[in-house]
């Protein structure tokens, strides 16, 4: 889902959802924070639009076993 938003901005598409940062977890279940901030960094590079988006990466690390 995060991709699927930001990808269509990071791409200068016209009428574009606009992103001045973006708050991830590095824990996520899916893609965690790493994954998904070395995507959206790779669709920056593909893209012609020299944008470099603020990615703000978090997580409270609420388990024993962290």
């Amino acid at each position: 889902a995060l991709l699927e938003r930001l990808t269509p901005c990071l791409n200068g598409e016209p009428g574009s959802e606009e992103f001045d940062i973006v708050l991830t977890d590095i824990s996520m279940p899916i893609m965690d924070g790493y994954a998904a901030t070395q995507m959206v960094r790779d669709i920056e590079r593909r893209s012609n639009m020299n944008k470099h988006l603020p990615i703000i990466a978090i997580t409270a690390h609420a388990l024993k076993d962290e």
